[in-house]
């Protein structure tokens, strides 16, 4: 997958590398989708990009910065970006998507939000739910993308930016 992208990847070639039968691979997983569901999850784990800071705001920077360090060194973004154009004409798929990866996940970069509207950093009006989303489709544009990057400096930006715009 990292060397052809996730849409060039079948699971007879995962086989074919793994060096075991087609159905073998079948047998676990019965879609290329719900392996590099998997994959993804491995290569992210939650507590990798669950990091605690000394406030709400730097915890959301340290955040996006841990997550955006795996998609630079891993192919996790390019899992995560076949993944959702996949889902994209795959009913059953885009539920298993969301599922795994919209609410838990989501999780990771709305729980700070919740903080900082909690010790009253943010309005007590705050649509926390409509900042997660924004924050996720920024992510997932440049993923769907490639032509910016995701690094500290784009992190830096959406929590500068956003933060002010909370206020």
């Amino acid at each position: 997958m990292a060397e052809h992208g996730y849409m060039a990847t079948s699971l007879e070639s995962v086989a074919q590398r793994a060096g075991s039968g087609k159905q073998t691979i079948y047998r676990w997983w019965g879609s290329k989708a719900q392996l590099f569901m998997e994959v993804y999850e491995a290569l992210v784990p939650l507590e990798a990009v669950c990091i605690d800071a000394e406030t709400s705001r730097e915890t959301l920077l340290t955040r996006l910065d841990a997550l955006f360090l795996i998609y630079r060194e891993t192919p996790a973004g390019q899992i995560l970006a076949g993944l959702i154009v996949e889902a994209q004409g795959d009913p059953s798929l885009s539920s298993a998507f969301r599922a795994r990866f919209i609410g838990e996940r989501c999780q990771v970069l709305r729980q700070p939000i919740l903080q900082a509207k909690a010790a009253g950093a943010l309005p007590a009006d705050h649509d926390v739910a409509l900042t997660t989303e924004l924050l996720v489709s920024a992510i997932w544009y440049r993923l769907l993308l490639g032509e910016a990057p995701l690094d500290r400096a784009f992190a830096e930006h959406l929590v500068l930016r956003l933060w002010d715009e909370w206020r």
